[in-house]
């Protein structure tokens, strides 16, 4: 292999990017003789760091290893996008992906080392750099690898999540870009984001690459207020900008892929996780593109592949899960730039199923055959706490069941324990359970398997004492031992219960119905356990606080907040229920052994 370092490719309006190609080469000196299909990783996070990424990473934290590549005959191509590191121009994130990708895949194609064809490929920001790259369809764009796209930012999760700032994601991600002298146009606004970071955490020495926080950072750093003076990102144009615009599609548009996916006539691996925050975009752009793709031979050259995973998959996989991301990926280019079919592609689906613990192939999602099962709520009253009366089943609820109250105070909300975010997974809830401010509606132990795989819903009854509020709620697999693992949330923020872009404040008291939608998972209720939902108002530090109070969320502070009473009905008139897609048990099932496995199943490791 060898490194052309640092060249800067023009872009259609006189911007440079900073980007490496490495091709193959047999002797170290020289490329080998030849042309070379190309393969692109477009990342904000610093072309050298990614390109040293170890080549034993299990599927859900896959960037493709240099000298694996290169030594199967590819180009790899790694490009710092507009206003990263190397690049010139500013940054605006989410915004230039699509125009620039096209621009770098024509500039690629015309290259001496090229064969005139070219893939996108990368998780997270580069996955999301590589499905805006892939609407605008390039002529020389052969195939891409789309893995956990943070896309679709105004409601899917990375910065907002039906309309709930995700401080978890959307804060946090640029006070590390701070860290990236070259994201900063305005050298005031640089100082003055290093001396607000300074304040929070003193280390002069500090990096992008180097960033280390103690335990308790993010904590304070999220509780914060107001939003907008948030410190460090405060002095970040493009974080102002989107704050601005929380309640205007329009500002997010170019980041929304829905009305693009009829653009991409190419075949698409989409790989994510189910404990991946960006889940839900993975499985929406699979059956977009499966539906309006540009031609037939697109249509039907989609593939989805979703293991048990989080975002950078760090937390130890379970049995059968650790997947080889390299030969995950490279066997896919193989397939679409040589010819060499893997029966791995054979099948349009590929998922793993938790519980079972095992692989299955799929012919199309959702799931032919599922059967949407609507599990009702119930109580006397007192479904506080796991040890309540709360009670889950599939009987209608009768008209003399009495409400579940609790309140709800934003000095003290419910935290977050792992579950679908980015380094989060299949973690146990009892201790969030023992809070008063946590309804538990539990089944009873089940006498079969019971899989539950494809899309949640939920509808929810609820009142308020307050002006606005939130309403979580949560799918729980609780084992005999009583352990309650997270499998997929949902949230209602009451301000938007009939408008995402016209709020409306709650009066208070009146009941109102919520349509509430949870990621997709894949699950199988083992005989024995039983199946919990849990309601609370907070999901905290993933999503911000709401105050309880109809104001403006970015000056608010914790003098608007109010304590709320909240009320969940459950009753003949107002029946709450959790809507699950059961896979029949007589249905016929194609298990498979672990496609790629990767014996170490090596994952990264983050502080708490």
């Amino acid at each position: 292999m060898i490194v052309q370092e640092n060249v800067m490719v023009p872009m259609r309006d006189g911007v440079h990017l900073a980007t490496d190609i490495s091709l193959p080469s047999d002797d170290g000196v020289a490329p080998a003789p030849g042309r070379f299909p190309a393969l692109v990783v477009r990342t904000p996070y610093s072309r050298v760091f990614l390109a040293d990424f170890p080549p034993d990473m299990i599927a859900g934290a896959t960037v493709i290893n240099r000298p694996l590549a290169t030594a199967r005959g590819y180009a790899v191509v790694f490009q710092d996008v507009r206003g990263a590191h190397g690049s010139e121009g500013r940054l605006q994130p989410m915004q230039n992906e699509t125009a620039d990708g096209a621009d770098t895949v024509a500039w690629i194609s015309e290259q001496p080392w090229s064969d005139g064809r070219v893939a996108f490929c990368g998780p997270s920001y580069s996955g999301l750099a590589s499905m805006m790259g892939t609407v605008a369809a390039p002529p020389a764009l052969s195939t891409s690898y789309v893995q956990a796209p943070a896309t679709e930012v105004f409601n899917n999760g990375w910065f907002l999540f039906e309309g709930v700032y995700m401080q978890h994601y959307a804060t946090q991600w640029p006070l590390m870009q701070s860290l990236d002298p070259a994201c900063h146009s305005d050298p005031e606004l640089a100082a003055a984001a290093r001396r607000d970071f300074l304040e929070l955490h003193p280390d002069e020495n500090m990096t992008w690459m180097t960033a280390n926080f103690p335990d308790d950072f993010f904590d304070r750093l999220f509780r914060i207020m107001p939003l907008k003076d948030m410190p460090v990102v405060r002095h970040m144009p493009f974080w102002r900008e989107m704050i601005e615009n929380r309640d205007n599609p329009a500002f997010f548009d170019a980041n929304a892929m829905k009305d693009k996916l009829s653009n991409v006539d190419v075949p698409v691996l989409h790989v994510n996780g189910w404990y991946d925050g960006f889940i839900r975009n993975t499985y929406e752009h699979y059956e977009g593109l499966v539906a309006r793709a540009a031609t037939q031979e697109a249509r039907d050259g989609q593939r989805l592949f979703i293991g048990p995973w989080s975002h950078g998959a760090c937390f130890e996989c379970p049995p059968g899960g650790a997947v080889d991301g390299q030969q995950l990926m490279l066997t896919w280019m193989d397939q679409c730039f040589k010819g060499i079919r893997s029966p791995v592609f054979d099948a349009p689906v590929t998922i793993y199923v938790m519980g079972e613990n095992r692989w299955r192939t799929e012919t199309s999602w959702p799931l032919p055959g599922t059967e949407r099962t609507r599990f009702y709520l119930h109580s006397q009253g007192g479904a506080n706490t796991a040890s309540g009366d709360g009670a889950l089943s599939m009987e209608q609820p009768g008209r003399d069941e009495r409400p579940d109250q609790y309140r709800y105070d934003p000095v003290d909300p419910v935290r977050n324990i792992g579950g679908v975010t980015l380094y989060g997974g299949r973690m146990a809830q009892n201790e969030m359970e023992a809070r008063p401010d946590m309804l538990c509606y539990t089944s009873a132990e089940l006498e079969e398997d019971l899989e539950v795989t494809g899309k949640v819903r939920a509808t929810l009854f609820a009142g308020s004492s307050a002006q606005d509020t939130d309403w979580w709620i949560r799918l729980i697999d609780v084992r005999p031992d009583g352990r309650a693992d997270a499998l997929c949330h949902g949230v209602a923020r009451a301000r938007y219960r009939n408008s995402r872009t016209n709020p409306e404040p709650l009066i208070p008291g009146e009941i109102c119905e919520y349509a509430i939608g949870m990621q997709a998972t894949s699950n199988v209720f083992k005989k024995g356990h039983r199946i919990r939902v849990e309601v609370t108002s907070s999901c905290f530090p993933l999503g911000e606080r709401n105050p309880n109070a109809f104001v403006d969320l970015n000056s608010a502070t914790e003098d608007d907040f109010v304590v709320a009473a909240q009320t969940i009905y459950h009753d003949a008139k107002h029946p709450s229920y959790v809507e699950l897609p059961i896979i029949p048990a007589g249905r016929e099932r194609n298990w498979i052994d672990t496609p790629f496995p990767l014996a170490s199943g090596k994952h990264f490791e983050f502080p708490a």
